[in-house]
This record gives C-alpha cells, sequence and structure tokens, in this order.
C-alpha cells in the first residue's frame, strides 16, 4: 500500500517572502491552499492543490489608532489578541466574527482575523452593524502571479479606486493571499446585556424577533434556540425549554427602558436577565453554532429573509432536519440536515419552494459530502471566473473552493 504524498509546506516570514514564493509557484504551475490558522478547516469546498501556502507567521499588529477607530494588522493576527487588545480602549470588532472551531472538534478562539474576512460571515449582530466586508477599510495581498496588491486605505472615509476589499471579503482565498488587513473598529456600548425569555412557543417567539428587529434602540442580537440547544447554551434551563433570546446594548437609560418595555409586551413569558459576562459567552456560542457540534449530520448554515422563517423552518423540518436554530432575528438559521446522500439537496430545495432568495450553505459535512454551496446561476458564475482571471490568472489560490470549482 504506498503512502500518500504530503504536500509542500511553504511558510513565509513575511510578505516579500510569500510574493516569491507565490512567484516560483506561478512559474512552476504549483497550485497553492492558502493557510492561516487553519480553525475552519470543512468551510468550502475542497482545494485541489500541490503545496500549503501557511501564512501563519504573518502576524502581528501593524497600527492602532483609537482615536481614529481604525485598526491595521497582519492577516494572521489571532483575533484572541486583538479582542482585549481593543477592549483595553473600550472598543470591538462591531461585526462580531463568529468562531467555528468548536463545530470541528477544535478549541474556541484559535481563528485569525485574515481567516474572518476572507470567509466573510457576521455574527448575531449583522442585521444592526453589517458584516465583514463592511468593516474592511482596506488590505495588503497577493495576486496569483505574485505581485503585491493593495486595496482600500486606512481612513474610514476612503473611497478611492476599484472597491477590491469588497471582493476580497468572503472570497475564500480564492482570489488572492492577504497579508495585511485594515478595519474600523467601534466603541463598545456602556451597557450590554440579554433577556431570555422562556414560555412561549417558536411561532410567538420568531413573531417577537420579527418586532423586535424593527425596532429603534438598544436591541442588537436576536436568537430564537429551541430543546435542548437551549440548556446546552444556558445552564439553568431544562432539556425541553425554548427560549427567545434578545441581547441590549447602549446606554442604561435606554436599555433599562427597553427591558421594561420588553417585560410589558410578553406579561406570560418568564424573563431571566444575563449580564455583561454571561451576555458575551452566549453569543460567542449562538454565533459559532457551539451547542450543535456534537450533533451527527451536516451542519448548514440558510440565509433567508426574516418574515420566511417560520415558513422555512417548516419545510426544513419536512425535508428531515432535526435540529434548527434561528439567529439574526430570524434571517439565519443552522440546521442540522439528514445524513443521507441527498440531505442537504433535499434542504435546498425545500428552502428554495419557500424563498429562492435564500442561500444554503454547508459548515461542516456528514457522512456524506455535499456541494458546500448551492450552484451559483450562470451570470455570477460568469462574473467570477472573470474577477478570478484577472486576480489569479493561472488558478493557483484554493482551486475548487469556490462554488463550481473556481
Amino acid at each position: 500500500m504506498t503512502e500518500a504524498v504530503r504536500p509542500i509546506h511553504l511558510s513565509p516570514a513575511d510578505e516579500a517572502q510569500a510574493c516569491d514564493m507565490v512567484a516560483a509557484a506561478a512559474r512552476d504551475g504549483t497550485r497553492l491552499e492558502i493557510r492561516g490558522s487553519g480553525s475552519r478547516p470543512g468551510l468550502g469546498d475542497p482545494v485541489t492543490a500541490d503545496a500549503i501556502l501557511d501564512l501563519g507567521r504573518l502576524s502581528g499588529v501593524v497600527a492602532y489608532e483609537p482615536d481614529e477607530l481604525v485598526l491595521t494588522v497582519r492577516a494572521a493576527t489571532p483575533l484572541a489578541e486583538i479582542t482585549p487588545l481593543l477592549a483595553a480602549r473600550h472598543q470591538q470588532l462591531a461585526f462580531e466574527p463568529p468562531d467555528f472551531g468548536p463545530l470541528f472538534g477544535r478549541a474556541a478562539g484559535q481563528g485569525t482575523l485574515g481567516g474572518a474576512m476572507a470567509v466573510g460571515i457576521g455574527g448575531p449582530r449583522r442585521l444592526k452593524a453589517g458584516g465583514p466586508r463592511d468593516h474592511l477599510l482596506g488590505f495588503r495581498g497577493i495576486n496569483g502571479l505574485g505581485a503585491p496588491i493593495v486595496g482600500g486605505g486606512r481612513v474610514v472615509k476612503n473611497v478611492t479606486g476599484f472597491d477590491l476589499p469588497k471582493l476580497m471579503a468572503g472570497s475564500f482565498g480564492a482570489l488572492g493571499a492577504l497579508t495585511e488587513i485594515t478595519v474600523k473598529v467601534m466603541p463598545c456600548p456602556q451597557v450590554r446585556c440579554s433577556l431570555v425569555m422562556t414560555g412561549q412557543s417558536e411561532t410567538d417567539g420568531l413573531d417577537l424577533l420579527r418586532r423586535t428587529m424593527a425596532l429603534p434602540g438598544p436591541i442588537s442580537a436576536g436568537a430564537l434556540l429551541p430543546p435542548p440547544l437551549a440548556a446546552a447554551c444556558i445552564d439553568s434551563l431544562s432539556e425541553d425549554t425554548p427560549a427567545v433570546v434578545l441581547r441590549l446594548e447602549g446606554v442604561a437609560p435606554s436599555v433599562a427602558t427597553a427591558l421594561e418595555a420588553l417585560g410589558r409586551d410578553r406579561p406570560s413569558a418568564t424573563c431571566m436577565r444575563l449580564d455583561t459576562e454571561a451576555c458575551t459567552a452566549l453569543w460567542a456560542a449562538i454565533g459559532g453554532g457551539w451547542a450543535l457540534a456534537d450533533l451527527p449530520g451536516p451542519i448548514c448554515r440558510i440565509g433567508i429573509p426574516p418574515a420566511r422563517a417560520a415558513a422555512v423552518g417548516a419545510a426544513a423540518r419536512e425535508a428531515g432536519v432535526s435540529v434548527l436554530q434561528y439567529d439574526g432575528f430570524g434571517a439565519v438559521l443552522l440546521a442540522v440536515a439528514a445524513d443521507t446522500d441527498r440531505g442537504v439537496d433535499d434542504l435546498r430545495r425545500a428552502v428554495r419552494s419557500v424563498t429562492p432568495d435564500s442561500h444554503v450553505t454547508v459548515l461542516r459535512q456528514g457522512r456524506h459530502p455535499a456541494p458546500a454551496f448551492a450552484p451559483a446561476t450562470p451570470g455570477v458564475s460568469a462574473l467570477t471566473r472573470r474577477i478570478k482571471a484577472a486576480l489569479d490568472p493561472l488558478g493557483l489560490f484554493n482551486p475548487g473552493r469556490l462554488p463550481g470549482g473556481t
């Protein structure tokens, strides 16, 4: 039995060395898998590469200007280093990158800012604060010929040139290798707490999420956790209790007024307040889907219009989904699809039958691998190929990761 050939491992010390390595790969036709900390190994379709370009050594803070709300770091800087740096100045990454490491059996807190930008998925605050692409001001990187590229800048009101940062965010490393990232940061709220409401049906809970989403004021995130996910995220709840969770962030009088109004709105519900530390841990678990980590089967992320959450949930269950978690006020569902060779396809078909304007992405595969992304339309596929050809004409970076094998 022959031993599998291990890919070449390239580990540049800086951007210049990385450029030289990519240029050499372009001359030799060597396909490259771009890797940082490796905390999200299952996201995107499998890559077929000849070598690994490990950018893990490109780490560290380049510039932090708290008064200007701007942070520049090398791409492989861990989020676990960035978070306390910002917290010391009472600031935060408002797009709240979710930590999917536990879904793959890894410890939490291992992700990097470059990985978060490459994946481009926002956390529970997305509908209020936007996603990663909305906070990416500029970047440095390397194109598929080994030349350095620069997009955006280090100021918030930067509108010069073509908006390359918007392309790089969510490109899964298929358009270029990020080496340096500049993001805008935001002040932390004066008060942060969560309200856990039990004693409601799923229908009532989704109705509450939909109405609170439209309210002005301090409600920054909303989720509905079915049993047993609610108990997995909140220790004091029993295994058969669903919960609606609302996060409130802002100045003290505004938060107090909103808490009082929510209590009046649902007098039959049992309400429990979680303050800052418990609140932070809870939303990290919700955003990363940690309560689903031990469940067998493919874990899918479904993006839909919030008003269609109840109908999509019903259709998903008919398609064999065993567990559903509603996040983003009902705009994002995390679902455990049927672990069969048609499980993900059946889920995609069921969701499209309710709302064609939907996106079903496989975060973690089950026993029967399925395409991570739904097939793109011909127009989107053609545009993706043109952009890929402009930035990576030889197809070196992460071949096969994007839809259609791009």
